[in-house]
């Protein structure tokens, strides 16, 4: 009798698992309908931005693929041990659960909020601001390295490794949100601990960023003075420059395509100063490295040649990335005091 009850048990529980599988997935794909079919009334220019952006790396799609295929290769795993191995899976599920939904509700909230931020940005500073803070940007790269680097990296590139050169930097650089969001995803099947604090530390350093681009908002050099995208009369010694600038054949459609996508009408992207690039390609080596030492080996050559690629393709000055990393260890050593004190976050 007893384990006639058990069996309906255990079948119910199984039934209201089947429920609880079905509706997840559905909320997931619904999520994705959203955020690819609503993101522009939902989310605003920004965020339409940088997905298009990403999109046309097709980084963030093969993440997204790899996300479903986790999830579901998770499922199948607890299925197989519920209907073939007969096992108990509840408290399993359960972890599971909380699992993707703490990953997937904290990431999405944050790029909601992040958008919703940096939508309203460029409404709040001034041009002329724009125009000032760039154009210090660039005059303090050049006092520091004697050169605009923009144009120095390209005439570089050209002498030496040429297209094949240059396309390694630039895949470098678009491998940014494969390695930023696929190590969080990693460090989830092996330190949930490693990976809220990855996530943790996403949130200080953008909110932080916040003030920062608020005070100093500035354009990157490929819109400023390749594209021009404020129509400003570009300084005496970058208009010298610019007449001499040969962006080879891999580089070219590159920029082009970027300026097609970038019109200053419907967003200005005034985040270069610091780089997020910087910020978060930092954290990528500190977690890799606390995840398993041997990894820097592959993360610190991967940085050097993804910053090369950011100034050679124009998408930073070489400032940006220096404080990028500077408030980067900063906000790593927040998250960790954090962590000490608030010991429900190891849970």
């Amino acid at each position: 009798m007893f384990s006639k009850i058990k069996d309906k048990i255990n079948l119910l529980n199984q039934k209201k698992i089947l429920f609880s599988v079905c509706f997840l997935v559905l909320f997931l794909i619904i999520g994705l309908v959203i955020i690819l079919i609503l993101h522009p009334f939902i989310f605003g220019k920004a965020f339409t931005f940088y997905l298009t952006y990403y999109f046309d790396t097709h980084f963030l799609a093969i993440i997204f693929s790899l996300a479903y295929i986790y999830i579901f290769l998770r499922f199948f795993l607890i299925f197989y041990q519920a209907f073939i191995k007969e096992k108990a899976i509840t408290g399993e599920f359960k972890k599971m659960l909380f699992d993707i939904f703490y990953f997937f509700i904290i990431i999405n909230f944050g790029v909601i909020i992040s958008s919703i931020i940096l939508d309203k940005l460029p409404n709040t500073v001034s041009t002329e601001k724009i125009i000032w803070t760039s154009n210090m940007l660039a005059n303090l790269d050049y006092h520091i390295f004697g050169r605009d680097l923009l144009f120095s990296a390209n005439n570089l590139v050209n002498l030496t490794g040429g297209k094949i050169l240059s396309w390694i930097l630039l895949q470098f650089y678009n491998s940014f949100p494969f390695v930023v969001i696929g190590l969080p995803l990693f460090l989830f099947l092996h330190n949930k601990v490693l990976a809220k604090k990855f996530i943790l530390f996403s949130f200080l350093f953008v909110f932080s960023g916040f003030f920062i681009w608020y005070l100093l908002p500035g354009l990157n050099p490929l819109n400023f003075y390749l594209g021009n995208a404020l129509e400003i009369s570009v300084p005496e010694r970058i208009s010298l420059e610019l007449k001499y600038y040969k962006p080879n054949s891999v580089l070219l459609p590159y920029q082009e395509n970027f300026k097609h996508s970038y019109s200053p009408k419907e967003f200005l992207d005034v985040t270069t100063f610091p780089s997020v690039h910087a910020g978060f390609s930092v954290a990528v080596i500190i977690y890799a490295f606390l995840l398993w030492p041997p990894s820097t080996f592959f993360t610190l050559p991967w940085f050097i040649v993804e910053m090369a690629g950011a100034i050679y393709l124009g998408q930073h000055y070489a400032i940006d990335l220096l404080f990028g990393l500077i408030i980067a260890v900063l906000m790593w050593s927040i998250t960790e005091i954090i962590f000490k004190r608030k010991k429900i976050l190891h849970g």
